[in-house]
């Protein structure tokens, strides 16, 4: 389970509600509006439509009140400044998977593109390419029939 909850659209990452992770950070509810100004619309690293937007929601007594959907480097960067217990268990979770990411294997290009060829999401060039940077001559051949076999039904 993920400790904060990450959207994805069209392969952006945000998060949805500030004010939930900033009451799950076990900050204030009654500073929320200080904070938020503060913290988030006047802060000049920041920028509207760009960072973050402003929406609003209802409580559970029907006040309207506002909240902002902020990137996910926008959330890192407020979650790092808040002074919590809770604050620090979120900066260990961020580091622990930036390690994780890390320790990932690097793929080559030739790599990349022979995924690529393989699950039929290469062009020609790339295929082109792909054969300049193989040694052996049967990968090349072995390659080449598996790309056109796929690519001429």
């Amino acid at each position: 389970m993920d400790l904060i909850n990450i959207k994805e659209v069209n392969g952006v990452k945000f998060v949805e509600s500030m004010r939930e992770l900033y009451l799950d950070l076990g900050l204030e509810r009654t500073h929320w509006l200080r904070w938020s100004k503060k913290n988030i619309l006047k802060d000049t690293f920041f920028n509207e439509n760009v960072d973050y937007e402003m929406t609003a929601i209802k409580t559970s007594n029907g006040s309207k009140v506002n909240d902002y959907r902020v990137s996910l480097d926008m959330a890192k960067h407020l979650v790092m400044i808040a002074r919590t217990e809770k604050s620090h268990q979120y900066r260990q979770y961020l580091i622990d998977i930036e390690k994780k990411v890390k320790d990932l294997p690097k793929l080559s290009e030739k790599d990349i593109l022979g995924l690529k060829i393989i699950n039929g999401k290469a062009n020609a060039l790339e295929v082109g390419r792909y054969t300049q940077i193989v040694e052996s001559e049967k990968e090349k051949e072995m390659i080449g029939e598996f790309f056109w076999a796929n690519n001429n039904h």
